[in-house]
């Protein structure tokens, strides 16, 4: 089976980090400061019948607007296929193919951001504009429990009921701390009006249902968690909505 210690070093003076880690895979990360994506080299060990996990495995390379595995859902990130399954039983096998993936994969990012990188942004560009400007109308210096508390306050009834049926959706919570969702359905209920082009465009609709809706959760989540990998971007933390005193671990 293939070393994930090995390939993190390896990968390391690409600038990759090691985010993610489970018994069959692992995700490494880097950020493209210039394009404000993040790029994505995942490996994953497989099994033929009979054998061991570990004797095959493959691998795929991706952009994304988040540094997380489930926070950049369709529409959010580009995906490639860098290598098919094969054989890594043998140790010989699998330092071949992790010298494999050091060769192609960098490159191939680059070819990624090149080829698919603007029309990901064009894509998304009023999504991560809105979740700049929802960020920015809020008290940095307060906690996640404490904006909710304040926005619901000042909300009317159809506004809770909104942030109430936004914050249930099946499907949405893609992070452990589900208060992040919760912010997140209280703001657009609330703020909308601050923010979007046409205040009711979202009204009634499921996340689940709607691109851009889903977007804006999913990159509002992950920055406010946040997420690992979003310092990479070189950007104050208060500038990226970070600052806030989560209250959460």
């Amino acid at each position: 089976m293939f070393d994930v210690r090995r390939l993190a070093d390896a990968l390391t003076p690409f600038r990759f980090f090691l985010a993610v880690e489970d018994k069959t895979g692992a995700w490494f990360i880097r950020a493209n400061v210039s394009n404000r994506l993040f790029e994505v080299i995942d490996v994953h060990a497989g099994k033929q019948r009979g054998g061991k996990w570990g004797d095959i495995a493959c691998a795929g390379v991706s952009i994304a607007l988040t540094p997380g595995r489930f926070t950049s859902p369709k529409g959010m990130g580009e995906t490639e296929c860098l290598s098919d399954w094969s054989p890594t039983k043998a140790t010989g096998q699998a330092v071949a193919w992790e010298r494999s993936i050091l060769d192609s994969g960098p490159r191939m990012l680059d070819e990624l951001v090149r080829s698919r990188g603007g029309e990901l942004l064009a894509r998304t560009a009023d999504a991560r504009a809105a979740v700049d400007k929802y960020l920015s109308l809020l008290d940095r210096r307060k906690t996640i429990a404490e904006l909710i508390a304040t926005l619901s306050d000042g909300a009317s009834q159809a506004e809770l009921l909104e942030a109430h049926r936004l914050s249930r959706t099946e499907g949405l919570i893609c992070l452990p701390e589900r208060s992040c969702y919760d912010l997140a359905s209280i703001v657009i209920a609330r703020l909308a009006a601050d923010v979007e082009s046409d205040p009711k465009r979202f009204r009634g609709k499921s996340p689940m249902a709607v691109p851009e809706l889903t977007w804006r959760f999913q990159l509002f989540a992950s920055r406010l968690y946040p997420e690992r990998g979003w310092k990479l971007l070189g950007t104050k933390r208060r500038r990226q909505g970070m600052s806030f005193r989560l209250g959460l671990h």
